[in-house]
């Protein structure tokens, strides 16, 4: 099934941070033709090996050594300066889908200011997040929940995955990029459906009046 921009009019696709990036990686070698994708983050040389077309350094001075969120909220902060380049990105798109990990710096700082962003352009707006896994900190899974609340004021529709589910079900030993591979396809079948439900509610907007 090739699903394109055609059928539901100029969809953005927008990984934030690191998680969210490699998902937009993985997506651009699917069968998800002719959408945009636009990649953010905060470390330059991890946004330079991004698959994406469209590119955004943000708050490139809050690069850290470790990128981990004890400074979440001073980039939710200075990514309010890069407003502007975030808004000529989003600016006319009909659909805009924010894909990031929870609990990281980035993904947990700026995706709810990217949502609030194209909320302002009447965009639907969409968010699919990844939690944190259960063997990370207690600090990183709060700062995730609190991550959450925020983006779900910003969103339409915000979808969650919980990464210790999926977990659960791949088998024992089984090597790590192919998780992953796993966990980024449970994004591309969310994305898909998400896609296929607004395309026939735009359809059957006459009986919604």
């Amino acid at each position: 099934m090739n699903i394109e921009m055609n059928q539901v009019k100029r969809t953005i696709i927008v990984g934030v941070g690191g998680c969210g990036i490699n998902v937009l990686d993985y997506l651009i070698g699917t069968e998800l033709k002719n959408f945009e994708y636009l990649a953010i983050h905060t470390d330059e040389k991890a946004l330079a090996k991004s698959k994406a077309s469209k590119k955004l350094l943000i708050s490139s001075s809050m690069i850290t050594d470790t990128g981990i969120c004890e400074n979440s909220s001073m980039v939710k902060k200075d990514s309010i300066k890069d407003r502007n380049s975030i808004a000529k990105n989003l600016k006319k798109a009909d659909t805009i889908i924010i894909i990031s990990g929870m609990g990281g710096r980035t993904g947990t700082g700026a995706s709810p200011i990217i949502a609030q962003i194209s909320q302002k352009y009447k965009a639907f707006t969409v968010g699919i997040i990844a939690m944190p896994f259960s063997f990370e900190s207690s600090f990183i899974d709060n700062v995730a929940k609190k991550g959450v609340v925020e983006l779900q004021k910003m969103t339409d529709a915000l979808f969650i995955i919980n990464n210790n589910i999926l977990i659960k079900k791949i088998k024992k030993n089984i090597r790590i990029n192919i998780a992953m591979e796993y966990i980024n396809s449970i994004f591309y079948e969310t994305i898909i459906n998400i896609l296929f439900l607004h395309e026939h509610i735009i359809k059957n907007d006459k009986y919604l009046k």
